[in-house]
């Protein structure tokens, strides 16, 4: 699934977005930056998690960067319970400062 942006503004303002359960196929809404805060950092995951989630993992200017898609944002992973059926999946989110404090990001991938 291509880089979809849902949000566009700064960080103390509510970023309410939403994605579908892979179990029940329900609207799960969140807000973006609560799923941030609880999300692990691509840094934080893995080979075989940055794999499962179809991340990318690059270096760029001596740094190991982890991405949510081939020269995208860079990655998070968030776990989101179904308000619906109680599931729990996880979400990447694809985030990107592009002048300080003020962020373009959203929903990568559910599953």
């Amino acid at each position: 699934m291509p880089y979809v942006q849902t949000f566009d503004g700064l960080e103390d303002t509510p970023a309410p977005t939403w994605t579908t359960c892979p179990a029940c196929s329900a609207r799960v809404p969140f807000d973006l930056w609560v799923a941030l805060r609880g999300a692990r950092a691509g840094w934080d995951l893995s080979p075989a998690e940055v794999a499962s989630h179809g991340l990318f993992r690059v270096r760029e200017r001596g740094f190991e960067v982890t991405l949510a898609a081939e020269g995208g944002p860079a990655a998070h992973v968030a776990s989101l319970v179904c308000p619906t059926c109680g599931a729990a999946s996880a979400v990447v989110l694809g985030m990107t400062e592009f002048q300080p404090a003020r962020y373009i990001g959203g929903v990568v991938r559910a599953g």
